[in-house]
């Protein structure tokens, strides 16, 4: 195919030695441009009209093959909806990342009750955040919310430092997470 500009000319070059008449241009066109089989065609104004329908709907089959198959183009013949044509185009592709799957434990030592607080009779609950690295270790620790008694949310903390978690997962990759983690202090 040569390429002038906007207009494509699809070299084919079928005619019949002894048609009369002009020579027949045979034109479609599509998103990209209109498409032109050369006045070498030659259509028999004289000849038999089923020999022309036979050569104007083989034209017009090798016309629409060729536009219909252009990389970039919807392969979809436009239809008629309402009287009005409907065009396909390429999917809108809309991505989003994969959900995260929490981590969870893997071993934690439950943290020792302090002396002073057991004798004392403090209790709580202390809610821990902790930043849960790709490997599962524990790497920072933050005192989200407090029991009240300090004793026991450095007992909490210092304790929660040395647990080990199976990572948090986004897809197949290990990713790092956030996890609140409340530890519950009470005397029995």
């Amino acid at each position: 195919m040569r390429s002038r500009g906007n207009r494509q000319s699809a070299p084919v070059g079928i005619t019949r030695s002894s048609c009369s008449g002009s020579p027949t241009n045979l034109r479609a066109s599509s998103a990209s441009g209109e498409w032109v089989v050369p006045a070498r065609v030659r259509l028999c104004r004289t000849g038999s009209p089923a020999f022309r329908f036979a050569v104007s709907t083989l034209l017009l089959v090798l016309l629409t093959t060729v536009l219909a198959t252009r990389p970039g183009r919807a392969q979809e013949p436009s239809v008629k909806m309402r009287g009005e044509e409907v065009f396909s185009v390429e999917p809108v592709v809309v991505t989003a990342p994969r959900p995260i799957t929490p981590p969870a434990f893997k071993e934690i030592a439950r943290p020792e009750y302090p002396e002073v607080a057991r004798h004392r009779g403090w209790e709580g609950t202390v809610v821990l955040l902790l930043q849960v690295r790709a490997d599962g270790t524990v790497g920072e620790v933050k005192i989200r919310e407090g029991s009240g008694k300090p004793i026991l949310d450095e007992a909490a903390a210092n304790a929660a430092k040395h647990w080990t978690f199976i990572p948090a997962t986004r897809g197949p990759k290990s990713v790092e997470a956030w996890l609140r983690v409340p530890v519950k202090f009470e005397l029995r």
